[in-house]
């Protein structure tokens, strides 16, 4: 007499642990792209030049944070340097 296989259901190819992997990693991915954008916005004026004229909610905040936290802020002297009017950007 032959014998048969037995057939177990199969597990979904995405559990629970398949999305909670690929949350920390999406979690782990933004928190990179924060830390390296932020990196630019402190050290590179042209990065902020850039961020000035393509999405000014980001540099707003940015100044916002430095202007909030440390008291300083390199949002005067960057107006200064691209000849825009002194407010903050919109």
């Amino acid at each position: 007499m032959k014998m048969m296989l037995q057939k177990y259901p199969q597990k979904s190819s995405l559990g629970m642990m398949g999305i909670l992997k690929g949350a920390i990693i999406a979690e782990t991915t933004i928190f990179c792209g924060v830390a390296v954008t932020w990196y630019a916005l402190c050290n590179y004026p042209d990065f902020r030049l850039t961020m000035y004229r393509n999405c000014r909610p980001v540099l707003k905040g940015f100044y916002y944070i430095l202007e909030r936290f440390s008291g300083e802020s390199p949002r005067l002297e960057d107006y200064k340097k691209w000849k825009v009017p002194e407010q903050s950007p919109s």
